[in-house]
């Protein structure tokens, strides 16, 4: 296929798409060729691959049709839809008709080939494949009547017997031609032919042979495995429901055996309060009879207990009057400081509106100075110039000059030094207005300009402290943060482990924020396959979820917080009995490791059958409102304890 995708790569096209649509057709596609028929011999693979045509040829890369339905539909879709340049050929009405060689089957057979001729095959005896395609080979090239020789040295007198019209000898291919102008005759043409590229590859009979009894061979021994693996699914799935069985058995037996603990459970509870109940009731029979005697001590202390109830309320009377009087009084100066507030806010924005107000006018009166010297400096200019202009000019000239000089001085410009004084004047009208309304105003003004100026500085050193204190909290955080981060992520690995023994999943890391004081510890869980990792918060999840992750975390911290002893108080009671037990396990095996800190459970009651070691100790407590006066020793206890199983 190699071969064919390098030489001609539409024929490699049409034959992967014709692999991947055989069902489009009814019958069978043969093709290409030179994938369809195999060389018996390989020593005459060059031979037959020149009797074909070569790797080049026509034949080689043509694809047969059993039917014509079959014919049209390959070359529509190949041909024309796909644009491939093909041969496709359909043998035709004649396709399954014996072929006719001008010689008798005696003639063409191999042996009288030999005897006769000194040829060992025709190239029809040396090709094996579909039947239609070598009946095709035969009607188009005639392969049945080409002989072949591999040692034949005499090949005029091939030539000259006139059976043949083509033969091929060792690497040579020979064409006979009779032709009959003149006398008549025969020409022999002799072509050299390449060593075989196509047809090289083709599979060795023998070989084939053998390979294919091997198959034969293995597929039998593959059927009776199959039988074997038959009978053995069989047998497993007998076994499989008979282990389903026994396992419901088991939980039968399990179930009826915890009904009976819970049930003999309950009856030495109840035979353990009927032996405290006779016990307290033979107590009380023996006790003397001395409550008479402490009834009037007890009825005085009754009334002393009243009259001082009564005091108490007096004081708490007085106190509680007194409590409403301050709180009125600081609802008073409260609304007194909201009003003062107010009020100075107002003074505020006026004395900001006075300040506004104040800066406009200064600018105004400096804008009007700076005119006014400038009006001034123009003025003594023009002055000066109309002095110098006038001491040249000549006596008629000099006394008209004088007269428009004059009149300058009487007229002057379009805004006069007076007009210029009085928006001074006005000017400094406003100001001295301002001053009236306000009096202080200016020293006002001047307080909070040092103010301001005085808390700018403030601001800006506190600015400086302020990035100073940054860089070192900084810089302290550098040094304390990775610990701590290393710290959590080994706590995290140990919690992330403890929850994958009980099937669950979860992590533990650090809830970051702007002040240090609300930094803490998250722990993200997860106890269910279909869900994400959730904050543990006292909302989301259950209580026994709640605990399970309490404790498990707090045994994450068994080997990271050096303590004296741990104390851990009704820890599974929320626990559902599967969490309880596995729990259970986990703080027994962590807490009784070799090194470990002293540990304490402290819990109402415990479930039956958990597992326990010898490293650990069983406290029972005794307390409470009902207890005898006198407790037995616990070997005692113990020892109605057996007796009851043995019962």
């Amino acid at each position: 296929m190699m071969n064919l995708r390098r030489s001609h790569e539409d024929t490699f096209k049409a034959a992967e798409w014709l692999k991947s649509n055989k069902n489009m057709f009814r019958g069978k596609i043969y093709g290409p060729i030179q994938i369809c028929v195999n060389v018996k011999d390989q020593k005459y693979a060059s031979i037959v691959e020149a009797a074909l045509g070569g790797e080049n040829g026509s034949h080689l890369k043509t694809f047969v049709c059993e039917n014509k339905e079959d014919y049209e539909m390959f070359t529509r879709e190949a041909v024309d839809k796909m644009r491939l340049r093909l041969t496709v050929t359909w043998p035709g009405e004649n396709g399954d008709q014996p072929l006719n060689p001008p010689m008798s089957e005696e003639q063409a057979s191999s042996k009288l080939l030999r005897k006769n001729y000194g040829m060992e095959y025709f190239v029809s005896d040396l090709l094996e494949g579909p039947p239609l395609v070598i009946k095709y080979l035969c009607q188009q090239i005639k392969i049945h009547l080409i002989p072949v020789s591999l040692y034949q040295e005499d090949q005029q007198r091939i030539a000259d017997c006139g059976q043949f019209k083509k033969f091929i000898i060792k690497n040579s291919f020979y064409t006979v031609k009779q032709y009959g102008y003149g006398r008549g005759g025969k020409q022999t043409a002799i072509r050299q032919f390449k060593p075989a590229n196509v047809l090289a590859d083709s599979i060795n009979t023998e070989a084939r042979t053998r390979l294919v009894q091997g198959l034969q061979i293995l597929e039998m021994e593959a059927s009776k495995i199959n039988e074997d693996m038959e009978e053995l699914t069989a047998e497993k799935s007998e076994m499989v429901q008979k282990e389903r069985e026994l396992k419901h058995e088991k939980e039968n037996l399990q179930t009826q055996k915890r009904d009976a603990f819970h049930k003999l459970a309950k009856w030495r509870q109840g035979k353990q309060e009927l032996e405290y109940m006779v016990e307290d009731l033979q107590r009380k029979i023996n006790r003397p009879s001395t409550i008479n005697e402490d009834i009037p001590a007890l009825k005085e202390k009754i009334v002393d207990q009243a009259i001082l109830r009564g005091e108490l309320s007096e004081k708490f009377k007085d106190a509680l009057q007194k409590f409403i009087k301050t709180v009125m009084k600081r609802n008073a100066s409260a609304i007194k400081a909201l009003q003062l507030s107010a009020r100075l806010e107002d003074l505020k924005r006026f004395a900001k509106s006075q300040t506004s107000d104040l800066d406009r006018a200064k600018a105004e009166h400096s804008h009007a100075v700076m005119n006014t010297n400038s009006m001034k400096r123009e003025a003594q200019r023009y002055y000066r110039e109309a002095e110098r202009a006038g001491n040249d000019l000549e006596e008629e000239l000099a006394v008209e000059f004088g007269v428009i000089l004059e009149k300058w001085k009487t007229t002057g410009l379009e805004q006069s030094e007076i007009e210029i004084e009085d928006a001074i004047n006005a000017e400094t009208a406003k100001a001295d207005a301002i001053k009236a309304t306000n009096p202080r105003a200016m020293e006002n003004y001047e307080i909070r300009l040092a103010d301001i100026a005085r808390l700018e500085t403030k601001v800006n050193s506190d600015k400086r402290t302020l990035e100073q204190m940054s860089q070192k909290i900084e810089s302290v955080k550098n040094q304390w943060k990775p610990r701590l981060e290393k710290l959590v992520s080994r706590i995290s690995k140990n919690f992330s482990a403890a929850l994958q023994k009980i099937g669950c999943a979860g992590e533990v890391g650090i809830s970051e924020h702007e002040d240090f004081d609300k930094w803490g510890i998250e722990i993200r869980v997860k106890f269910r396959d279909n869900e994400k990792l959730q904050l543990l918060t006292g909302q989301r999840q259950s209580g026994g979820e709640r605990a399970v992750s309490t404790i498990l975390y707090l045994m994450s911290l068994q080997d990271l917080a050096r303590a004296p002893f741990r104390v851990v108080d009704e820890i599974n009671q929320g626990m559902d009995p599967r969490n309880e037990r596995m729990i259970h396990e986990q703080i027994v095996q962590g807490a009784s490791r070799p090194g470990t800190a002293q540990y304490f459970l402290i819990t109402p009651k415990l479930l039956p059958d958990l597992y326990y070691n010898e490293r650990m100790r069983v406290l029972c407590i005794y307390n409470g409102e009902w207890q005898p006066a006198c407790l037995k020793p616990t070997r005692e206890y113990l020892l109605k304890a057996k007796a009851a199983v043995k019962c």
